[in-house]
């Protein structure tokens, strides 16, 4: 058994390349380009030292750079930890401690939350922050496009199905836990259940991922609309489409409408 999702997705842009990957308040990547991206992201990882097993926060918003900064970590071998942006100083320094993250990616808004814990966060040796137009680099970080632009795509590699995928749960029974998960079985689960929503025969390996592929008809839009650091999010807003060769669309009005509706039901 030899799945794993750097390697699936890395067929998805192989097989097509002019599809859209990902659509965020209109700015559409097709795989092909989502793949490269992803990969120089991967690049930028390795030049710091984040390799096969190394954790990697996402304190982001759905977004294409989401999706773009998690392909990039599977690409080195590494594991994504998903960081709630709801999280204050003292959770955000729990969570990023006891996953053991070497690395943060987050947008301009939290900067100054970044800044606040910095000092605290004695494991992380990477920030990556994005644009979003709120605040200016934080010192000492490294803009996401830049980096896109500055870091050759890492070559591809062979990677390990034993690796650790992990979801950290919301906190709403104790402290936040890691759930860890074998990843090449966790990919096969998704690819396997892509299948069976379509009457599909999985394929038994990464050999036969993209004959499958060519068997998917009229490939799947998803529009989450959970936050993509929710598992539910995450795994069938995202994974899911994604693994059928399909697109992602997110939007910041999404995002808009739940802070809305939860402040209606407080």
């Amino acid at each position: 058994m030899d799945f794993h999702f750097a390697t699936a997705m890395e067929t998805v842009a192989d097989c097509f390349p002019n599809r859209i990957a990902t659509i965020a308040d209109g700015r559409s990547l097709d795989w092909e380009s989502f793949e490269r991206r992803a990969a120089s992201i991967a690049g930028l990882l390795e030049a710091h030292g984040i390799s096969a097993d190394s954790k990697v926060g996402l304190y982001l918003h759905n977004s294409n750079e989401y999706q773009e900064a998690q392909f990039g970590v599977f690409k080195v071998g590494g594991c994504p930890i998903n960081v709630n942006y709801r999280y204050k100083a003292d959770e955000l320094v729990y969570l990023l401690d006891n996953s053991d993250a070497e690395a943060v990616f987050f947008q301009s808004c939290y900067a100054m939350r970044i800044w606040e814990i910095r000092d605290r966060l004695t494991k992380v040796k990477l920030l990556v922050q994005i644009d979003d137009r709120t605040e200016a680099l934080l010192k000492g970080a490294v803009d996401y496009e830049r980096a896109i632009r500055d870091n050759a795509p890492l070559p591809r590699r062979s990677h390990n199905p034993q690796g650790t995928y992990m979801l950290y749960t919301g906190g709403t029974t104790g402290m936040p836990k890691g759930v860890m998960y074998p990843i090449g079985a966790f990919t096969q689960y998704f690819i396997a259940s892509g299948a069976a929503g379509r009457e599909l025969e999985p394929p038994a390996s990464m050999s036969e991922f993209a004959d499958y592929l060519q068997r998917v008809e009229q490939p799947p839009v998803s529009l989450p609309g959970c936050p993509l650091m929710h598992g539910t999010g995450i795994w069938l807003g995202s994974f899911l489409p994604m693994l059928l060769g399909g697109t992602v669309v997110t939007t910041s009005i999404l995002l808009m409408m739940f802070l809305i509706m939860e402040i209606n039901f407080v």
